[in-house]
């Protein structure tokens, strides 16, 4: 009876000295993935940084569960992000949806004070600012190990 308990002791320690080493190298990847991305992103001319922020607006959305796309029931998609995001003022993102039409559709380049809406935006969707489930903080946390659409 001894011996089993003590080889149930070290397969459990075994298990969780694995799953700590996993962690740790998701964290690593993690950092390394976002190290390259902040490193590309600083190499973008205006324009592509505006479509780079349009298509990470989206790809955030989804990871919220909402299906999304320029110029596609905004109105609707609004209502559900100030209900489900309490940081998401109502018709904000219909604001951000009209500022990457400008750029997007009318070849217009951002005033630096509208890039900063933008910005500010994708920072409410990236939830650092609210409490949220873990499941949803995984998702979010870890959202550079998916591939973007």
């Amino acid at each position: 009876m001894l011996y089993a308990t003590a080889i149930g002791l070290g397969v459990l320690g075994v298990l969780v000295l694995l799953a700590t080493l996993l962690l740790c190298l998701l964290e690593l990847l993690r950092m390394v993935l976002l190290w390259r991305e902040k490193e590309r992103y600083r190499s973008f001319t205006p324009q592509e940084r505006i479509f780079y922020k349009k298509d990470k607006l989206f790809w955030l959305l989804a990871l919220w569960g909402m299906d999304a796309a320029l110029g596609w029931k905004t109105e609707k998609t609004d209502r559900a992000l100030t209900l489900r995001l309490p940081a998401v003022s109502e018709g904000e993102y219909q604001r951000i949806c009209s500022l990457l039409e400008k750029t997007v559709y009318g070849g217009i380049m951002l005033e630096p004070f509208e890039e900063r809406a933008l910005d500010r935006f994708l920072y409410h969707l990236t939830g650092q600012d609210m409490k949220k489930s873990l499941g949803m903080w995984l998702k979010l946390h870890y959202a550079c190990l998916k591939k973007r659409k």
